[in-house]
């Protein structure tokens, strides 16, 4: 392995001819001259001479002078890596010399002082390691060396100290790549903090840098630096105009910095209402607009908890009255919202707008409502704020102050003529909102105000609709009694008796009936209030709708009865009031279907046993020909099946497709069911219409022990030889 830089170099060069780039060989040799004498004073000189020559030779020459010290091989290993896995204290140190990169890593991420093997070797890499932290306070190579990097980083045309301003933050890193990761971070931040310094100390002229040079010192500085620690920079220039510059610069930088200081304060004690703190940062040049958490800004903070006299001095200051924060929201409308009536004057006295919205077009007349605040929305309202407004769901001061039960400011926004029939997006005006509610007082309002008693949201729903389905006996009292119209219909045909009865409203019952409401009126499924509070279990309004002679046996549009519904959904209480009220038991909706027949369907075996006592007819088929027996066989409804047999019904009727009961239990693997069904001597031997018997069901669907049973109900049923 080569141990020597003209080594290394010849090696370089080689490899550089073996990937077949041409060079030009008396100005490699005089720029190789250049980067050896560079290699052996510093890293750092070294990087600075490739730059200063990357400009104006072949590519190819700086690819070839890259590869000294770093070329790896496919294990991602470099010379270096080599050198410290063999201990070779003497390679690696021309190598370092060299320039290699001490920070490199081999495909498993180790350094060459990962796989250092011997204490020599270790101890040499570490010291390298060290030396490079304090490369940054070499003053003969630090600024000199940047400037040639960065400049050749630009092809702005800019003096050099521009440009190197301009470009640090972004060439810095990439300029120390040679160091390790850990030694890197260093070796950045010193030369950041020194670099401004030793670039006013050796460059001219000052006049070129940016006007805002404060904004660019200050970056270099922390927070808590005094003016005079920061001053003390300008010791480190070289000439008096340097020191003059420099102090001028960081003088700007720390008057940026108080400012900076004093506006951080200022919106944290206009919050906190600290008014000495607020006059203070003011004095200092605080910025009156800055903006804290969530653009949040020092006047909307006062303005929110109340500190009137900030919010003056602020407005004296000139803060923008019209800003908004991150939601959209004004100091007026934070104000507004919190209640706090004498900073919304202030701010309605320094025009601040009154309609302004926030992302979700909620005004300061919105917000004042939200919570009662009462004397903000009249004062509101007196400067003019649009009581008509509406939010992105198109609810108006006057719906949502209806639906909030906020009675005195309803009144108010009537009084101030306010739109009574003005929708929501939902096509719900303040009556339906403040009905559905149950907000007696503000229906009151509202109708004596001349409000559409009969309008309809967009399901077709009347306020009597909606206080009837949510029970709001008083509303719905209000309601008729202003003549509302009682059977009003929604968009799928439900009255107010319908919902009501659905809900179990029973109050609401008996009041629309006593109001002489269709008892029997119809939806769009032909469903009448009885079939509604059947099917949902209302016993106590199915007996107020008895009561009130209503037709039992009605059928909606696939034919189901009040009974039929009751069955199928084993409401075992509403079956039994039906039957005694004399509903039709054997009724049959569009499919033939029976109560029975729908409640063995379900397995509701109370009901059926109900509707046996009653006699029903048990062996009614429906239009497939299945009867109340099969339906119970086939779920596995043993105590249903019980019940039936008992009864008397026809234990081997056959369905349209020559099902039957046994079949039926046989093919679901229902046991209990087959034992039943045999034992009242079921017929083994019946076949379906494709020659099916309970057997061969049972056989194809692996239900081995029912096959068993069947198999030896047959075998009793053979002759004896």
């Amino acid at each position: 392995m080569p141990c020597s830089i003209e080594a290394l170099e010849v090696g370089a060069v080689a490899q550089s001819s073996a990937e077949n780039k041409r060079v030009d060989d008396v100005k490699d040799l005089a720029v190789v001259l250049v980067c050896r004498s560079a290699l052996v004073k510093s890293p750092a000189a070294s990087r600075s001479a490739l730059a200063m020559h990357k400009a104006s030779i072949d590519p190819a020459l700086s690819d070839t002078l890259d590869i000294v010290g770093s070329y790896a091989n496919e294990h991602g290993r470099t010379s270096l890596h080599e050198a410290a896995i063999n201990g070779d204290l003497a390679t690696a140190q021309a190598l370092i010399e060299a320039g290699a990169l001490l920070g490199a890593k081999d495909t498993n991420g180790a350094t060459p002082l990962d796989l250092a093997t011997n204490r020599s070797c270790s101890d040499l890499l570490q010291h390298h390691c060290d030396v490079l932290t304090t490369i940054a306070a070499d003053p003969a190579t630090l600024v000199s060396s940047v400037l040639a990097h960065c400049t050749t980083q630009s092809t702005c045309e800019e003096c050099v100290p521009t440009i190197a301003l301009s470009l640090r933050t972004y060439h810095f890193d990439p300029f120390f790549h040679w160091a390790p990761p850990d030694a890197r971070a260093v070796v950045v931040a010193w030369a950041c903090n020194a670099f401004i310094v030793q670039l006013a100390s050796v460059t001219m002229p000052f006049l070129a840098l940016p006007d805002d040079c404060a904004g660019d010192v200050l970056e270099f500085f922390e927070m808590n630096y005094s003016r005079t620690e920061a001053l003390r920079v300008s010791r480190h220039c070289s000439s008096l105009e340097a020191h003059a510059w420099v102090r001028s610069v960081v003088s700007a930088a720390v008057a940026v910095m108080i400012a900076t200081k004093a506006t951080a304060a200022l919106v944290r004690a206009a919050e906190n209402g600290d008014m000495a703190t607020v006059r203070d940062s003011l004095a200092k040049g605080a910025d009156v607009e800055v903006r804290a958490r969530y653009g949040n800004t020092g006047l909307m903070m006062a303005s929110s908890n109340g500190h009137t006299a900030i919010v003056k001095l602020l407005l004296e200051g000139g803060a923008d009255v019209g800003a908004n924060n991150d939601d959209g929201l004004t100091a007026l409308t934070r104000a507004s919202r919190d209640g706090h009536i004498a900073a919304v004057k202030l701010l309605l006295k320094a025009r601040a707008n009154k309609d302004a919205n926030d992302e979700f077009d909620n005004t300061a007349l919105m917000f004042a409502l939200e919570l009662g605040h009462t004397a903000v929305v009249e004062l509101l309202l007196s400067a003019g704020a649009d009581k008509n407004a509406k939010d992105k769901n198109g609810g108006t001061a006057l719906t949502r102050a209806s639906s909030n039960g906020y009675g005195d400011i309803v009144e108010i926004l009537l009084e101030a003529k306010a739109d009574k029939d003005a929708t929501n997006a939902s096509g719900e005006t303040a009556l339906i909102c403040a009905s559905y509610k149950g907000h007696t007082a503000i229906v009151k309002l509202l109708l004596s105000a001349g409000a559409e008693k009969d309008a309809k949201n967009k399901n077709g729903e009347s306020a009597l609709i909606r206080a009837s389905s949510n029970g709001q006996i008083g509303t719905a009292e209000l309601l008729l009694s202003a003549g509302a119209n009682r059977d009003i219909r929604d968009v799928d045909g439900w009255t107010a008796l319908n919902w009501a009865s659905y809900y179990g409203r029973t109050a609401i019952v008996k009041l629309l009936l006593e109001a002489n409401a269709d008892k029997d009126a119809r939806n769009a499924i032909g469903e009448t209030p009885l079939m509604s509070a059947s099917r949902n279990g209302t016993t106590d309004v199915v007996e107020i709708l008895l009561s009130a002679g209503v037709d039992l046996d009605a059928k909606n549009k696939v034919g189901d009865t009040a009974l039929m519904r009751a069955s199928f959904k084993g409401h075992t209480a509403l079956v039994e009031l039906l039957l005694s009220a004399g509903a039709d038991k054997d009724a049959k909706d569009n499919k033939c279907k029976t109560a029975l027949i729908k409640a063995s369907y379900v397995g509701h075996t109370a009901a059926v046993e109900l509707l046996l006592v009653a006699r029903a007819d048990f062996d009614a088929p429906d239009i497939d020909g299945i009867t109340a027996l099969m339906n119970a066989s086939r779920i596995g409804d043993a105590a249903a099946v019980k019940l039936l047999l008992s009864a008397g019904a026809d234990k081997d009727a056959h369905s349209y497709d020559g099902g039957t009961a046994l079949i039926m239990a046989s093919q679901n693997g229902h046991n209990a069911v087959v034992m039943l069904l045999l034992s009242a001597g079921a017929n083994t031997d019946a076949e379906d219409n494709e020659g099916n018997t309970a057997l061969i069901k049972a056989r194809d669907n692996s239900y081995n022990s029912i096959e068993r049973l069947l198999s030896r109900a047959i075998a009793k049923k053979l002759p004896k030889k």
